[in-house]
């Protein structure tokens, strides 16, 4: 099989095609990159802000639970404790680190809530 020839005006086309091309892709890896990082940063907040309430509802001091907190969310991970009623809220929160993070300036949050084991509501276990 036989190509067609090469027209004059054509030499090259693919180079310059490549060139416009390879930032766009660049673009985009980075984009799904820093779309996985920040979905696997969420995860670890959320973990770590219901182990931080199950420890805060079974009693445990605040060293304790900022303990747990930080170990599974991370070392800068702020841990904020709220009592309402026989309910307990733990809010975990941290920035996103990288270059993409400190550009956007993001802060990820997760929260959980549980009923304090020590609860007076109507219906809690003795």
């Amino acid at each position: 099989m036989k190509l067609p020839p090469r027209r004059a005006g054509e030499r090259g086309s693919a180079t310059a095609e490549l060139a416009v091309l390879f930032p766009v892709l660049l673009l985009l890896l980075g984009f799904l990159l820093f779309s996985a990082q920040t979905a696997v940063a969420q995860m670890r907040l959320e973990d770590a802000a219901r182990a931080a309430a199950r420890e805060a509802a079974r009693g445990a001091a605040a060293e304790a639970v900022d303990s747990v907190a930080r170990r599974l969310g991370g070392a800068d991970a702020n841990v904020v404790v709220r009592r309402e009623g026989g309910f307990l809220e733990v809010e975990v929160g941290s920035r996103l680190a990288g270059p993409f993070g400190d550009l956007l300036g993001n802060q990820l949050k997760a929260k959980a809530t549980t009923r304090a084991e020590d609860s007076e509501a109507p219906g809690a276990m003795p």
